[in-house]
């Protein structure tokens, strides 16, 4: 069912999937005990759902229940549909979550944002230093406002960012107190061949830079 839905997007399923090889890679270099997903999907949630625990958030009902009907979620792999009516009902949700201190009991925490352009900025403003490493799709698009994160945040954690050529690129924060039990240049390289081998794909551009 969910194939049948993004086939009738009519757009490459490249475009949803640019960040697997960052992802995989962080995947690898860590042992998270927790990661939370906000904006799940077909090539994110069956890797995070490998997790010690998960929690992956959904806006859009029509999503949601595709995704309830296509994985095996369970209370160590949560899905939660939380429903929204404008931009303050994220950043409440965000702020209520830090207040209740949900992440509190984890060690090395995940958190993903691939969800609502318009709160993805908002979501790493509140939520970021709740977490050790922060994955987020589309980060060259100006509206999303990335570029507007709050220092507060960034300046906690190196920067990264994963580049095509054509396709979708992908920013990444990483805890500098974090030790990295591999090199991540050479771990992203390896599986950006991978990814862009399964797909079919020719880029020289694709590169993982660090951003100072």
């Amino acid at each position: 069912m969910i194939d049948e839905y993004i086939k009738n997007l009519k757009q490459e399923s490249t475009i949803f999937s640019s960040f697997v090889p960052l992802l995989k890679s962080i995947l690898d270099i860590f042992d998270f005990d927790l990661a939370v997903e906000l904006g799940p999907g077909k090539y994110s949630t069956p890797l995070l759902m490998n997790v010690n625990k998960s929690i992956h958030v959904e806006n859009d009902i029509v999503w949601y229940e595709l995704l309830k009907n296509n994985y095996n979620f369970d209370n160590d792999s949560l899905l939660i549909h939380h429903k929204t009516k404008s931009l303050d009902d994220y950043i409440n949700y965000y702020k209520k979550a830090v207040f209740e201190k949900i992440f509190d009991n984890y060690n090395l925490k995940l958190l993903m944002v691939d969800h609502y352009r318009y709160a993805r900025k908002e979501a790493i403003n509140i939520l970021g230093n709740e977490f050790d490493v922060i994955l987020y799709h589309d980060s060259e698009f100006k509206k999303n406002n990335y570029d507007k994160i709050n220092s507060q945040v960034t300046d906690n954690f190196k920067k990264y960012e994963l580049r095509f050529s054509k396709l979708p690129h992908s920013g990444l924060l990483v805890n500098k107190k974090l030790h990295m039990k591999k090199d991540i240049h050479s771990v992203v390289k390896n599986k950006c061949k991978e990814y862009l081998s399964k797909n079919k794909i020719i880029d020289k551009e694709v590169n993982l830079y660090e951003i100072k």
